[in-house]
């Protein structure tokens, strides 16, 4: 009997440190978060005081595609932008059994080209290429409002800057 109360104290400790490592404060007041900051190669940087989120360069795919790492609290995911069609797909790193104490993902970049095996430039449209990424395991959000969800618009990550680089006469080239 003590051994099974020793195991529900200790699994009940395992529980509540989870649920506080992913619960956060109210930010202290008067906290003002600063806009994001980006570069010419699409790049960026966005503070937070729980979720900082950064970018690399946006890399051109080819077929008017366009991807761009980027960094969030506990790991990577890449987004896919169509310029055409102006849609666009996360996928988050690969679930391989880590994750950390808020089941995040971890890092996507190993499983990739010119890393790893998935090829962002197979698949047709962005439905097909989101269908083969979730086949192949990965987590997968459709559309940029997941990205900015309660951010203001000085805040905002732009999933389609790549376009107006590398295809500054496509749809959503057009409004860069």
């Amino acid at each position: 009997m003590r051994s099974g109360t020793i195991l529900a104290f200790v699994i009940g400790l395992f529980v509540a440190n989870a649920a506080i490592a992913c619960s956060f404060s109210v930010p202290p007041e008067g906290y003002v978060p600063s806009p994001i900051s980006s570069k010419n190669d699409c790049s960026f940087n966005r503070d937070g005081l729980y979720w900082p989120t950064n970018g690399q360069a946006a890399q051109n795919l080819g077929n008017a595609r366009i991807s761009q790492l980027i960094g969030l609290n506990r790991g990577t995911a890449v987004i896919v932008s169509d310029c055409n069609t102006a849609e666009t797909i996360t996928i988050f790193g690969k679930d391989d059994g880590e994750e950390d104490s808020c089941g995040q993902p971890f890092e996507i970049e190993s499983h990739i080209k010119p890393s790893g095996r998935f090829d962002l430039t197979k698949g047709g449209d962005l439905v097909r290429v989101a269908s083969r990424a979730k086949r192949a395991g990965f987590k997968v959000s459709l559309g940029a409002s997941h990205l900015n969800i309660s951010e203001p618009s000085n805040r905002q990550i732009n999933a389609f800057c790549g376009c107006g680089l590398y295809y500054p006469d496509s749809n959503a080239g057009r409004t860069q």
